[in-house]
């Protein structure tokens, strides 16, 4: 292999904060409402058997793919603005396989979007997703996946804004082998 040479080569790092406000409704399971079959899934419900905080989770149980649970989509939709980043975060809990399904219809973070969880202990999933419409029936949704999944448990689900100004921003720029560069830069 012969060598490579790079021009203009730079590290970016960008990181937004959340707003603190939790747009999930009943994200922690502890009321027995706001959450729907997705499709038909074999047992969909509250559980006491596997939980992660506070008394409950929602346990699912199917064996076809692409069924589970999603948020209600009407009197308590999530509220999503288009143009806008949001924060998911869930802790699953799989009994078999290593897979679930997760994201928010109107966003670029597809229903059927694989997420990589442990089998036999709590897996928080985090994702961003930007929304792409202000539609008002916006929901979240855990599914079972093409893959080996079928029993699972989550909870403690939040989703939070992401503001629309950064956080913090740094380049780190490239050192050349003629000792030239330009300096690191913060916004």
């Amino acid at each position: 292999v012969g060598d490579i040479t790079v021009y203009g080569c730079q590290l970016e790092d960008t990181l937004y904060e959340d707003t603190g406000t939790d747009l999930t409704i009943n994200g922690d399971f502890e009321i027995n409402d706001d959450w729907d079959a997705f499709g038909s899934p074999v047992t969909q419900g509250q559980s006491t058997e596997q939980v992660r905080s506070g008394t409950y989770s929602w346990k699912v149980n199917g064996s076809t793919t692409s069924k589970g649970i999603q948020s209600t989509q009407y009197e308590t939709a999530i509220n999503l603005t288009a143009g806008y980043k949001y924060r998911v975060s869930a802790w699953i809990y799989a009994v078999d396989g290593n897979t679930v399904q997760s994201g928010i219809s109107n966003t670029d973070q597809s229903i059927t979007a694989n997420r990589t969880v442990t089998q036999g202990q709590w897996t928080n999933i985090t994702y961003d997703a930007t929304a792409l419409s202000s539609a008002w029936h916006t929901y979240i949704s855990f599914l079972i996946p093409h893959e080996n999944t079928e029993t699972f448990y989550v909870d403690d689900v939040t989703i939070t804004e992401l503001p629309t100004k950064l956080s913090s921003y740094s380049q780190t720029p490239a050192i050349a082998d003629d000792d030239s560069s330009t300096t690191e830069t913060t916004l």
